[in-house]
């Protein structure tokens, strides 16, 4: 993410918090910690934001209201006499911004709103189940999707062997990582202590993805039609 896009989250989140600690700005964004913390540093220096000590944590709040004026218009200007060169450059790289790091609520709605956005079926291999806090996220995401006639395939282990499906509970106890193929992404959703988003946008890691998951897909048919004909046998 640009430094530019991670200013205007952490000043958007401080705007609607008043005044933040890193912790609460990073849940308020869906940006890393040490992203928030990065950012904060440099609004310090710039005069944007000012500290304070509470309880031992360091608490951010706005600074100079003057001081950030004039940082906007110097910014804007900067930015006026840039434009030419800066969409120049995205032009060039913009196939090249392969990996993205989201975290929290705020990363899972971006992960969803993009998954609508592509507006391409979407291939999900669900290791573990979505976590209770999400779940209406994930419901409004889903009807999005029926209502646009956008497809969804998901895919879950078969529990075919104990051994197998034991381990596959202790992978839940401690978390799992679901992925989700569309387009020309794979996204991959960590239910860890904290939900954990990367994005990934490079060919060959969306091919091999998508090829596991149609093999495995054809593997799975098979065993249920295995299933069904020794239950009618």
């Amino acid at each position: 993410m640009g430094e530019t896009r991670a200013q205007e989250l952490v000043l958007s989140g401080l705007a609607r918090l008043g005044t933040a600690t890193i912790g609460q700005l990073s849940r308020s964004t869906g940006l890393h910690r040490r992203s928030v913390k990065l950012v904060l540093e440099r609004l310090e220096r710039d005069g944007l934001v000012t500290t304070t000590s509470v309880a031992n944590t360091i608490v951010y709040a706005f600074g100079n209201v003057d001081a950030a004026r004039r940082q906007a218009l110097a910014k804007l200007e900067q930015l006026e006499r840039s434009v030419p060169r800066l969409q120049a450059a995205y032009d060039e790289t913009k196939d090249s911004q392969v990996i993205n790091v989201l975290h929290g609520p705020p990363g899972l709605r971006a992960l969803l709103v993009d998954e609508i956005i592509k507006g391409v079926e979407v291939r999900a291999f669900k290791l573990s189940p979505e976590r209770p806090e999400f779940a209406a996220e994930f419901a409004a995401n889903d009807e999005r999707r029926a209502r646009l006639k956008i497809p969804l395939r998901v895919l879950t282990p078969l529990p075919v062997e104990e051994k197998r499906l034991t381990a596959h509970r202790r992978t839940r106890r401690r978390g799992a990582t679901n992925a989700y193929v569309y387009g020309n992404k794979v996204t991959l959703v960590h239910n860890g202590a904290e939900t954990s988003i990367i994005s990934v946008k490079i060919p060959e890691v969306t091919r091999y993805f998508t090829e596991l998951f149609e093999d495995e897909w054809r593997r799975v048919r098979v065993k249920e039609v295995e299933r069904g004909t020794k239950r009618r046998t």
